[in-house]
């Protein structure tokens, strides 16, 4: 299992294109599950786009994703979240 944060709190860094060009050739062929944590998708700045593993083919039958209602939309108290994955994971 890989466990990746994009887009990635502290450090502001949001998976490029290349980037998941890179995780999908890494994980071609083989048995890895992601484990993605995108609870920031909603807070990037400065134009950059966040590319949710479920917008990969490729990567969203091997990914499980997890996110938040709270930092999206403000209810940082109620910690409440989901997750996403292919019925098999």
């Amino acid at each position: 299992m890989l466990i990746i944060n994009t887009p990635h709190n502290p450090t502001a860094t949001v998976f490029s294109e290349a980037d998941i060009a890179r995780l999908k050739a890494l994980t071609r062929h083989t048995d890895i599950v992601i484990l993605a944590d995108e609870v920031y998708e909603h807070v990037v700045f400065d134009g950059a786009k966040h590319e949710s593993m479920a917008c990969h083919s490729e990567l969203a039958e091997r990914s499980v994703i997890v996110s938040s209602f709270g930092k999206s939309y403000h209810v940082t108290g109620w910690r409440v979240g989901y997750c996403l994955a292919p019925a098999e994971l």
